[in-house]
């Protein structure tokens, strides 16, 4: 019988997340796409993994299903030895606001909370203090500590997208999902947003997915995947 020390040691050796022959298909009236075909995914703790492939590809399904927001027709998503497409909707919902963080391309602030509150609401979803240092931390990261009484329609752009990379790492996740995250913004504010994600994959030891067409991001992970055809081969 396995001891206890001896689970845990396997539990750490296990990637975070693997995918299992996971399939998704569109269906509507008229036509049926098969978006994703019987695809195989590893994701190790404390490497970055870059996402890349055509636009309509599927990368944003796939990170959809990664992050439980939806389910795959057929195949297995295992979140740290949980298969999460089997869990019913509120522990799906409860796995996302305490292990996962999620940055989106249109962001995901809520708009009559300042950048300080929208944080704070994050650390209350994950059964968390929210304390005034740890916010002010999370916004220095992004070099946004003095923005935290803002509202988001007063940020800029690339203000909103580092308060949602500031966001994202506000519950402690384990893996963190990362979809178009840079693609609006000028090189400098890119560059804060990779280094900030790069920090926290080197000090957190997350496992972290990047969706990206950004140069500077597919040269600084760990592997690069293309995904293409609903199948994703190594692109580096």
């Amino acid at each position: 019988m396995m001891s206890s020390e001896d689970s845990a040691l396997a539990a750490e050796d296990r990637p975070l997340l693997s995918l299992h022959a996971v399939s998704k298909t569109y269906r509507t009236a008229r036509e049926t796409t098969s978006v994703l075909k019987a695809l195989d995914l590893e994701l190790p703790r404390g490497e970055i993994t870059c996402l890349v492939g055509p636009s309509g590809c599927g990368k944003s399904t796939l990170v959809s299903l990664i992050a439980g927001l939806l389910v795959p027709d057929s195949g297995q998503v295992i979140f740290d030895g949980q298969d999460i497409g089997a869990l019913p909707d509120t522990r799906r919902a409860q796995l996302r606001a305490t292990r996962i963080g999620i940055v989106l391309q249109s962001g995901n602030l809520v708009p009559f909370l300042t950048a300080g509150e929208n944080i704070a609401l994050a650390i209350r979803l994950a059964g968390r203090t929210a304390r005034a240092a740890h916010i002010h931390a999370l916004l220095k990261q992004v070099d946004l500590e003095d923005r935290a009484g803002h509202l988001p329609r007063r940020l800029s752009g690339g203000e909103a997208q580092r308060v949602a990379v500031a966001l994202a790492l506000a519950n402690d996740p384990e893996l963190l999902l990362a979809d178009e995250a840079v693609g609006q913004l000028d090189g400098a504010t890119a560059r804060v947003v990779i280094n900030t994600l790069h920090t926290a994959c080197r000090d957190r030891g997350l496992a972290v997915l990047l969706v990206t067409h950004n140069p500077e991001i597919v040269s600084l992970s760990s592997r690069v995947l293309r995904l293409s055809g609903g199948h994703l081969e190594r692109a580096s």
